[in-house]
């Protein structure tokens, strides 16, 4: 969720689902914090849970959203509070990358090959591999988002294939490559 799109403070209107109300009740001491302190607050809020038995579980989750708060890019705004189910999709990503950062048994070497292949010789494959991943394999979207010709980014994935050895026809590869990619600014690859 966006800075700009905190929902307003809570009514006393009980028709409203207990997390939605929880939701509004964080936004508004993350505002009122944010207000007084006058510094960035971030606030994360896991999965609702039945008993203390299971707030471990919701705790991990909070800590997993404000990390994926921190590591979001551009302007954070002074003020940002999710729930779990808002950034799932983005919490995943995080959660990945810690697990692929601290298991040697994956390989590592295709991200950051790619990226090192780029600084030595000039070139741009690693953007233009995430791009047409991002674009789901669509060679035209993903040329309009690098501002190139649909087959300078045929070549390219062409040429990353044969230099890196990779097969964009296997989904596996294509997945992996795209993490590798996706995360290897997180991943410090």
């Amino acid at each position: 969720m966006s800075h700009d799109a905190v929902p307003p403070p809570a009514r006393a209107d009980h028709g409203g689902s207990a997390p939605n109300t929880h939701r509004e009740l964080v936004a508004d001491i993350a505002r009122r914090a944010h207000g007084a302190l006058r510094v960035p607050v971030r606030a994360g809020l896991g999965s609702p849970v039945q008993g203390l038995r299971s707030i471990a579980g919701s705790r991990a989750d909070a800590d997993l959203v404000l990390r994926t708060l921190a590591d979001r890019q551009g302007d954070p705004g002074p003020c940002q509070v999710a729930t779990i189910d808002e950034v799932w999709a983005s919490a995943t990503l995080c959660a990945l990358a810690r697990i692929l950062a601290t298991h040697d048994v994956l390989p590592r070497e295709i991200g950051p090959a790619v990226r090192a292949h780029d600084l030595k010789h000039g070139t741009t494959y690693a953007p233009t591999l995430l791009a047409y991943l991002d674009a789901n394999g669509d060679v035209v979207a993903a040329s309009h988002r690098l501002s190139v010709h649909p087959n300078t980014i045929r070549y390219r994935l062409s040429r990353a294939e044969e230099i890196f050895g990779f097969d964009f026809a296997e989904p596996d590869e294509r997945l992996v490559l795209w993490l590798r990619l996706r995360l290897g600014e997180q991943l410090n690859w």
